[in-house]
């Protein structure tokens, strides 16, 4: 083959390139295109239905609530009216009508309470919205799954709450975390023990979503709590053991002081503080012990854990820390003896004129702190 026919079959080749490149350009151009539109018209549609939906909705909510005392069949014909106007043929597709005004049910649960809520719960099942999403949550697409969760959630319908469950052992984690986080709002105090038995993560969101609950539920939450601590998850347990030291029952102190007794570093210095909230005397000396602990971390937690017990026998432990241990220990012992009263202080003032350059520093910094002012770490 001479040179001239191989820059011919070599331009050939360029060309043909070129010409697929360019055809895939423009077809991706086009679809892109084209679904922008779509989008565009869709949204342009959801916009002239809700206000049309929402004019609707407020009707049936109001015939609700007042034939709660005067039955007028109202209600039943505004029901029939807007079940009919979601499913008839017409120029907006039974998919937007739909997703509108299931959009404008779940802003109204956002603001709705009471007897009013209640009747928007019970217009959400008539319409039939329980039973698709119910079924939603078994659909193989897992953002399907999570939006049916996060609708159910809204509305807490009670016969959701065992698929909810099934969830909880989910192969998506997002579908996981939403299930849970549905199950809250759906069943109450009832879903912890399920939700604490199944996970096998909590994320700080949710862990946020999940406190705010349990603070709200009070003490019933504890033996779910306890139950709790004998997950594999380590994030279940950490979460178990930092809410137990909030919410202040005396029935964690025995399960904590195990942990605080045998577990690895993190999980034993979140045991070492909520005990130290808790406050309960028997279990001052597993924190003293605690202050010779290898981990920094751990002897830094018990320092703070000492602080919180009006005991001069703390003042011993505390001392010693803050004469020789690290500079962030120092300063966790510093506060504690701060916080102990007349001991601690006077501790402090020693330690101001006899510990090492750095010891005096830390020492004068928290002596000269006026009673409940001590700084936070």
């Amino acid at each position: 083959m001479n040179t001239l026919e191989g820059n011919r079959i070599a331009i050939l080749f360029v060309l043909s390139v070129t010409v697929v490149a360019i055809v895939a350009i423009v077809v991706i151009g086009i679809t892109l295109l084209v679904r922008k539109t779509l989008e565009r018209r869709r949204e342009y549609q959801r916009s002239r239905l809700h206000d049309f939906y929402a004019h609707k909705l407020n009707a049936l909510l109001q015939a609700d609530l007042e034939e709660a005392s005067a039955s007028t069949g109202e209600r039943e014909r505004l029901l029939v009216n807007l079940r009919e106007e979601i499913t008839r043929p017409s120029r907006y597709s039974k998919g937007v009508r739909r997703e509108t005004l299931l959009d404008i049910m779940i802003d109204s649960a956002r603001n709705l309470l009471g007897d009013s809520r209640s009747a928007l719960e019970r217009v959400f099942s008539d319409l039939g919205f329980v039973d698709e999403e119910l079924r939603n949550l078994s659909s193989r697409h897992w953002w399907v799954r999570v939006k049916a969760c996060r609708a159910l959630s809204f509305m807490r319908p009670k016969v959701a709450v065992e698929p909810l469950i099934t969830l909880l052992d989910d192969k998506d984690e997002d579908v996981r975390v939403e299930a849970a986080m549905a199950l809250v709002d759906v069943a109450g105090v009832d879903a912890l023990g399920p939700i604490l038995k199944h996970l096998r993560f909590i994320s700080p969101w949710m862990s946020l979503h999940l406190s705010k609950a349990i603070l709200e539920i009070g003490l019933s939450a504890v033996q779910d709590l306890i139950d709790g601590l004998a997950s594999d998850a380590p994030t279940v347990r950490s979460f178990c053991t930092e809410m137990l030291g909030s919410l202040g029952d005396v029935r964690a102190v025995a399960p904590l002081m195990i942990f605080a007794r045998y577990a690895e570093a993190p999980l034993r210095c979140r045991a070492l503080k909520a005990l130290g909230v808790l406050g309960d005397d028997s279990s001052i000396s597993l924190i003293m012990v605690n202050c010779s602990h290898e981990d920094e971390e751990v002897r830094r937690s018990a320092a703070g854990a000492l602080g919180r017990f009006d005991t001069p026998l703390a003042v011993p432990f505390l001392r010693d820390l803050l004469l020789h241990d690290t500079v962030n220990v120092r300063l966790a012992a510093a506060e504690a003896l701060a916080r102990l009263g007349k001991a601690g202080r006077e501790t402090l003032h020693e330690l101001s004129v006899s510990a090492d350059d750095l010891g005096r520093s830390i020492a004068l910094q928290f002596q000269s702190e006026p009673d409940g002012m001590v700084l936070s770490l």
